[in-house]
């Protein structure tokens, strides 16, 4: 072992664009030394400082020759920004079209991809390297993996299984219970024999649709989470971050809006072949229905004129802000692009599932740079991931309810991060007597459930309520 820290190894071969903070430092020192570990740090608070770090110790010590990162795609400029900014380090964007991608050689330090294109050219990939011991897999945005049946989680595994060393980078490591066998499958793989055991031993009951419903030893779950990994919140070391609010806007359809939505939930309950009771992929198919008739009034009620009052309530926000930047979240596709079409007269640039890579840095960076670019329409499973945007925007409002507490804790993220200077407002509008009331009471018993086994600042439930 060296006589130095890890950290202390690195500096004294690279020259960084900044000093880690105290914290991060200690988590380089406590994971550099680790074949394979868990980079759980709350959104903001530096993972892909202290991997870069960790992944450098290993190949100035000779353990590893080639990094590769995988990632959403829209994270690889920020990342691409982030290694050129070291001296002497080399790295690469593996992107573009199969013919464009044979033309990128794989022989940088660094070699960053999507999770997507990692699985489509893993045969080329593992030709290249040759040898799977000498390669370090960093996994940002962890969370693509946790399911165990996956083409990516396996993907993952088979050059894990080669030797690979591994860093799973996640802030939000859970949004439910299971969740949680990936990554200790990956960072302590004698804890449970196979997934039946984890079940076993985790589950207490299960409901009508034979899904886990009741779960026990949470505390041992808790603590085979800890193994081989650091887990830190904003609010552990980020003192000097300004506060956080959340405040729920609750208003009303329209009376002809609500009568359409209660007529639409009939229509769909009623529709179940031969008379069968409903199943667990109906509920959800109806709940995703439902919720975007809160929004999309115009196309279920067939009528380009009808105005959702949702509206009213970006319009209302908009104006108590006076002039500051706005991020309006949305959860669906066709709800982005209504919306971006209203406030396309604004300058609003938009975010979401239809927007091509290239456009979508174009407009990010025309948000963080214009003054007069005040609003970004973003889709929480587009925009919710690595994007920096503190410097610009304090202010957020979900229009339409996050499902999952690791979205709703991902996109409020995006600005709730070390480097914001102003308190940040997140604004939750809440369409009463429709399905979005009980989607925010489910994400809050889900967040509930998952800080009782991964530590998080605090309950949904207090936040939204100011308790």
């Amino acid at each position: 072992m060296d006589t130095y820290d890890p950290y202390q190894v690195v500096k004294a071969h690279y020259k960084l664009p900044f000093e880690l903070y105290n914290y991060q430092e200690k988590t380089v020192n406590e994971l550099g030394y680790l074949q394979r570990s868990g980079h759980y740090l709350a959104v903001g608070v530096g993972k892909t400082a202290t991997s870069t770090c960790v992944a450098l110790y290993k190949m100035i010590r000779g353990q590893a020759t080639h990094v590769i990162v995988l990632m959403p795609p829209i994270l690889i400029t920020t990342w691409l920004r982030w290694l050129e900014s070291i001296q002497n380090v080399t790295a690469v964007a593996y992107r573009g079209t199969p013919k464009e991608r044979a033309l990128i050689s794989l022989d940088a330090e660094f070699t960053l991809m999507s999770y997507d294109i990692f699985k489509r050219d893993q045969a080329r990939i593992l030709k290249n390297i040759k040898d799977c011991a000498k390669v370090i897999l960093i996994c940002d945005e962890a969370t693509a993996i946790k399911n165990i049946e996956s083409q990516t989680h396996q993907a993952v595994r088979d050059i894990v299984i080669q030797g690979a060393h591994l860093m799973l980078l996640t802030g939000t490591p859970m949004s439910k219970v299971y969740d949680a066998y990936a990554y200790i499958r990956f960072l302590g793989p004698s804890v449970y024999r196979n997934f039946k055991a984890f079940q076993n031993i985790h589950t207490l009951s299960y409901d009508f649709f034979k899904n886990p419903c009741e779960y026990q030893n949470l505390q041992l779950l808790a603590d085979n989470m800890k193994l081989n990994s650091v887990r830190i919140l904003k609010e552990d070391v980020l003192k000097e971050l300004p506060a956080i609010t959340y405040t729920p806007i609750f208003y009303n359809l329209a009376p002809a809006h609500q009568k359409l939505y209660k007529r639409l939930a009939d229509e769909q309950l009623l529709e179940l072949e031969d008379g069968g009771k409903i199943d667990a992929t109906q509920v959800t198919a109806l709940y995703h229905a439902l919720q975007q008739c809160v929004v999309s009034w115009d196309y279920f009620g067939a009528d380009s004129n009808l105005r959702a009052a949702c509206y009213d309530v970006i319009d209302e926000v908009i104006e108590e802000l006076a002039g500051r930047k706005l991020i309006i979240f949305t959860y669906y596709q066709r709800s982005s692009r209504a919306i971006s079409r209203y406030l396309e007269g604004r300058g609003a640039v938009a975010v979401y599932g239809a927007t091509t890579p290239k456009q979508k840095q174009i407009n990010i960076d025309r948000f963080i740079s214009d003054p007069n670019c005040r609003e970004m329409v973003a889709q929480v499973q587009s925009a919710g991931y690595g994007l920096n945007l503190q410097e610009s925007c304090s202010d957020i409002l979900f229009i339409e309810t996050p499902t999952v507490p690791m979205h709703f804790e991902q996109a409020t993220g995006r600005v709730y991060r070390n480097g914001q200077k102003h308190k940040v407002q997140v604004r939750v509008a809440v369409a009463e007597e429709t399905i979005q009331v009980r989607l925010q009471q489910l994400l809050i018993e889900k967040d509930s459930l998952i800080n009782s086994v991964v530590r998080n600042f605090k309950d949904l439930k207090n936040a939204l309520y100011g308790l």
